[in-house]
């Protein structure tokens, strides 16, 4: 098996990610050219190192080296380090994701004899701070130290000899605000332009003299000071020098400035002449503090502003403000206001309806429903086939309209078919959720409609409830139950509830210790598929699906149990490697891919496999197992144990096409996995043009997927951020 191959990309980019072959440097004839070459998760170790020195001697054309997750000791990196400085071309080296220590980083002295275009060493541990120091004393350009424990104590007075450093990067370090002040006075007189002191919760306060003296000494362009805890009072302390300064992008993300810290930067905004890029995501800014906003970003240069998930649902009044804000502004491109940075304004009508309501007076609509006029609320209903919540939507209605509406048209008993078409979907639960779903409403707000007394009896057809309205409602039966103990019909349900639970916990508790098996055991298993299917193993027509069909589902009927309890019983191996893939894959490269990229990255791994962890039978025994809820279900409980995600992509369909898949890559998201760098991905990229999103997969239970969609809206990732990690699997290249 060839452990390389050149790109076919025209970035000159050349990435290994395949388990190295001793002699993997042969060859390399065939690979000249390349500007750019990555060593990633590809079992580089000790033995290669004499491999990688004749690679580099070779590979005159090389100017970036990127070496991520070897498995080299300090011996090993002092060699790589001297074959990097030695080279003469090299002007970046990446080694993030190496854990380094103080061990590694006195190995790699060496690179601190030559200037540097960028240095990344992220994701280490102790002795990181020494290292960049050198780093910078021998006048290194870029450097991303993000994730390595530094703290004051490290930075001590700062950086020393800063004047060559053009772009520094200390995310999600240990930095609080006496250290913050002490390197931010340390770069006065650098030509320091991008600053990332981001996701170091403990800035506080305390920095904004320090940072009010850099913006007026230091040409700085980008600054991001997401997540520091950075209040009202630090913003007052340099926000009078940004109209002064040379700052052309600022991030404040996921700080409390509130409302009085969005006005202090509206009121300077006009004179920002330099500023072209704000964002303010979740930042705690009410509605009023946004429309003041607005106003002054009209006058303003900004042409990209996020003040998107600052409220739980935007106000009207405001959304309309915003919408006119991008109307007038000359150079405003981009804008951002609502929970999901990628939707329109709950405002703005499709082309469609602004067809179907331009003949409908929507004032007088309104004052129909609130006097209670049933026939002429019954005319305008029959000439226009609109639903509901469009319609109360758009005629500006609160929450209590909306409930006089629903209320009123089911009070007027209609005659007229047109009209009744009109208010089929017409249950109270569907328009208030829609109207939730437009962002008209809360959840809050649904909660209390749903468990109100006068209009719990008013909810239709419970079948047609969504996962979520399915929780509410069983909250509300509880509700009503405990008022009213002598309702036979509630504590009947009540108890039905109860039973229904049990059987799901019984259920996840007999899966809970039985997630995965080893990796000798899944050889095993594939020996007996081999053995079962005999010279048509390798046929595309034996899948996953047909596997499980012919071989595991009698397995499972026999013994009564899942493979992984019937192989482990009361052992309950825990979970090092969780496997996302689709059932109607090949089964022979879907194994290959398992075994090998399981036994490279860690040694002999306990494997989460669904069809092997469940106990497959129909689709009840299945969907028993599976539950009532996506966070309690036995794929996601896997992933909180599992080290690596191993994505298993394949040329008969595209994983991200399946709600299950998409679920696992949503909480993966959440755990870090992404992030961290524990994601694997192997197989074709035959799928690397689809643009389907997140919320266009599919599921084989219409059940499921209702519950994940809904379990997805209340996750703090966004779609937009979700589709991009899928592209980017889809396009990952594997060698």
């Amino acid at each position: 098996m060839k452990s390389v191959r050149k790109s076919t990309s025209d970035d000159d980019e050349f990435i290994v990610t395949r388990k190295l072959s001793d002699g993997f440097h042969k060859g390399i004839e065939k690979w000249h050219g390349q500007s750019r070459v990555c060593f990633r998760r590809c079992g580089l170790a000790q033995r290669h190192v004499a491999d990688l020195l004749h690679f580099l001697q070779q590979a005159t054309s090389v100017r970036s080296l990127q070496i991520f997750d070897a498995q080299l000791d300090p011996a090993g990196w002092s060699a790589v380090a001297q074959g990097v400085v030695c080279h003469g071309g090299i002007e970046e080296v990446d080694f993030s994701g190496n854990k380094f220590g103080e061990a590694e980083f006195s190995a790699l002295a060496h690179l601190c004899e030559k200037k540097w275009g960028s240095v990344n060493c992220s994701d280490s541990r102790a002795g990181a701070w020494p290292f960049l120091q050198n780093l910078v004393k021998a006048g290194a350009t870029k450097l991303f130290f993000d994730s390595c424990e530094i703290d004051d104590a490290a930075i001590g007075a700062g950086l020393m000899e800063a004047s060559e450093v053009e772009h520094l990067s200390l995310r999600s370090n240990r930095i609080e605000s006496p250290g913050a002040c002490k390197l931010l006075h340390s770069l006065i007189g650098s030509r320091v332009k991008v600053l990332n002191l981001s996701k170091n919760q403990g800035l506080g306060s305390g920095i904004g003299d320090a940072l009010q003296t850099v913006l007026k000494r230091v040409q700085l362009e980008d600054l991001d000071l997401s997540s520091t805890a950075l209040g009202v009072d630090a913003l007052r302390g340099f926000v009078a020098e940004l109209p002064r300064s040379s700052l052309k992008r600022l991030v404040l993300d996921r700080n409390k400035l509130r409302g009085d810290g969005a006005r202090l930067l509206a009121d300077i905004l006009p004179e920002c002449k330099n500023l072209r890029d704000l964002s303010l995501f979740r930042c705690k800014i009410d509605d009023a503090a946004q429309r003041d906003l607005a106003l002054k970003v009209e006058e303003s240069t900004l042409e990209s502003l996020n003040v998107a998930d600052n409220v739980p649902v935007l106000s009207e009044a405001t959304c309309a403000k915003w919408k006119k804000c991008a109307e007038r502004s000359i150079y405003l491109q981009r804008l951002h206001y609502l929970r999901d940075a990628e939707s329109p304004g709950v405002l703005q009508l499709s082309s469609e309806l602004r067809v179907l309501l331009k003949n409908v007076d929507l004032e007088l609509l309104r004052e129909c429903l609130l006097d209670k006029n049933w026939k002429q609320v019954e005319d305008i209903a029959a000439a226009t086939p609109v639903e509901v919540a469009d319609l109360c939507s758009d005629a500006g209605m609160g929450l209590p309209d909306v409930v006089r509406f629903v209320r009123a048209v089911q009070e007027a008993k209609p005659r007229d078919e047109l009209l009744l078409k009109f208010l089929r979907d017409l249950s109270l639960h569907r328009a208030l959720v829609s109207l939730q779903d437009r962002g008209v409403c809360s959840v809050d707000d649904l909660k209390r409609i749903l468990t109100d007394e006068a209009l719990f009896n008013e909810i239709a057809d419970e079948s047609a409830l969504s996962y979520r309205e399915g929780m509410i409602l069983k909250r509300a039966v509880e509700s009503r139950a405990e008022k009213d103990p002598d309702n036979t019909l509630l504590q009947q349900r009540l108890e039905s509830d109860a039973a229904n639970a049990r059987k799901t916990s019984e259920m996840a508790h007999a899966v809970a210790g039985c997630y995965a098996v080893s990796h000798q055991q899944f050889v095993d298993i594939d020996k007996e598929v081999r053995k079962h299917y005999g010279t048509k193993y390798s046929s595309k027509q034996v899948t996953m699906l047909t596997v499980v069909e012919d071989i595991i589902k009698p397995r499972c009927q026999r013994t009564g149990k899942s493979v992984a309890e019937e192989l482990n019983g009361e052992k309950k191996l825990s979970v090092d490697l969780f496997v996302t893939h689709s059932w109607r894959e090949p089964w022979e490269p879907f194994a290959k891919a398992v075994i090998e990229e399981g036994g490279r990255k860690l040694e002999e791994p306990n494997l989460f496999i669904c069809s092997l962890a469940l106990k497959q039978g129909d689709a009840a025994t299945v969907k028993a197992q599976v539950g009532a809820s996506v966070d309690t279900a036995p794929f996601l409980r896997a992933l909180r144990q599992a080290k690596q995600l191993l994505v298993v992509r394949n040329a008969i369909e595209d994983i991200y096409t399946r709600m299950w898949c998409v679920a696992e890559l949503v909480f993966a998201s959440d755990l870090g996995f992404v992030e961290q760098g524990r994601l694997i991905v192997t197989g074709p990229d035959g799928f690397k043009g689809s643009t389907t999103g997140c919320k266009d997969a599919r599921c084989s239970n219409p059940e499921d997927r209702k519950m994940i969609v809904d379990w997805m809206e209340d996750r703090e990732i966004s779609d937009s951020d979700i589709d991009q990690v899928i592209q980017k699997i889809r396009r990952f290249r594997t060698l």
